[in-house]
C-alpha cells in the first residue's frame, strides 16, 4: 500500500499515511524501513476512529463521540459531546470537570474538593487558579 510521507526534523523517522483515507498508520526509519510494531500502534473501526493509538485504548459510541482513553499513565472518560468528564492516574488520583457550555469552569477531586476553577469573559479564558500547592490544574 503507498504511503504519504511527513517527515519530522532531526527525528530519525517519518510518519506514514493511508492515501486513502489519510490515517496515520506508522512509522518508518529515513531509510524506509518500516518499525517492527506498526501494527499494534494504530488501528481503527469501519468508522474511521482509532481504537489503538500508540497501544493506548479509545472508545466511540455509535455517533463517533469518543467516550474513554485508557492509556498506560492515565484514563479517561468523555461525555457525549466529547467533552473530557473525568482524568485519572496513579500519580494524581481522579479529577471531574465541570463546564457551563463548552467553558471549563473547576475541576474537583474525587472527594468533591474544588481543586481549579477558571474565569471566563467574552468566550475567553482569564485566569486558572489552582487551590492546592501540590495539585497541578490539568
Amino acid at each position: 500500500m503507498p504511503n504519504h510521507e511527513l517527515t519530522g526534523f532531526n527525528t530519525g523517522y517519518t510518519r506514514l499515511y493511508n492515501p486513502d483515507n489519510n490515517q496515520w498508520i506508522g512509522y518508518q526509519d529515513l531509510q524506509g524501513n518500516p518499525y517492527a510494531g506498526n501494527a499494534t500502534l494504530f488501528q481503527y473501526d469501519a468508522h474511521g476512529n482509532p481504537t489503538t493509538y500508540k497501544r493506548n485504548t479509545l472508545t466511540f459510541d455509535a455517533d463517533d463521540h469518543m467516550i474513554s482513553y485508557n492509556g498506560a499513565y492515565f484514563q479517561a472518560g468523555y461525555t457525549g459531546d466529547g467533552l473530557r468528564a473525568w482524568k485519572s492516574s496513579t500519580a494524581n488520583g481522579t479529577t471531574y470537570f465541570i463546564y457551563d457550555g463548552s467553558d471549563l469552569l473547576a475541576e474537583t477531586a474525587a472527594n468533591g474538593n474544588v481543586t481549579c476553577y477558571n474565569t471566563w469573559g467574552d468566550g475567553d479564558l482569564i485566569s486558572r487558579t489552582t487551590n492546592y500547592r501540590d495539585r497541578l490544574c490539568i
